[in-house]
């Protein structure tokens, strides 16, 4: 309850400082009007790079395809779980876009914006993919490497990695 209460009277507190800021009678001006607050979102813009699998997948000697597979299982579980923390920690933030980058490169795993909403629609049942699907982040693998080329994907040979057009990439 009081945390409710908190976040409420943040909300308030930053929406008062916008009006405030919008008020332009405020600069000694005759006119008593100012600019009309219609909407308000806060956005957080972050980057993170992935964790590469534990040392110990890695050394149990798994095929390339099986460690690419728990990479990307544990891609989607982080990603999960950090947009959970960061809209809980950031109580005022309404809408994460982020981009998730391999650990050795900047290649783009992941990407997307994530209202805060959506949250509630998320299943607690469902799969760390399954639960970014529910968030509104379209999330797809692509198995079918000989029809990559046609699509004007680019494969390279480190880890099986797939890059896409930017039209095709992971995300919303």
């Amino acid at each position: 309850m009081f945390q409710i209460f908190l976040k409420k009277l943040i909300a308030y507190a930053h929406r008062a400082r916008i009006q405030d800021a919008l008020a332009l009678y405020t600069r000694n001006e005759v006119r008593r009007d100012g600019l009309i607050l219609t909407n308000v979102v806060h956005q957080l813009d972050i980057e993170w790079r992935a964790r590469d699998i534990h040392p110990w997948d890695r050394e149990r000697g798994c095929p390339p395809e099986v460690e690419e597979r728990l990479f990307n299982e544990q891609c989607f579980s982080d990603t999960e779980a950090a947009i959970c923390r960061l809209f809980s920690a950031l109580p005022v933030v309404d809408e994460i876009q982020f981009r998730v980058v391999r650990p050795d490169s900047d290649d783009e795993l992941l990407a997307g914006r994530v209202a805060r909403l959506s949250l509630s629609q998320v299943s607690a049942g469902a799969s760390p993919r399954g639960r970014l699907r529910q968030m509104g982040i379209n999330v797809c693998v692509i198995g079918f490497c000989l029809l990559l080329p046609l699509l004007g994907a680019v494969i390279i040979p480190t880890r099986g990695q797939v890059t896409l057009p930017s039209a095709m990439r992971i995300g919303i």
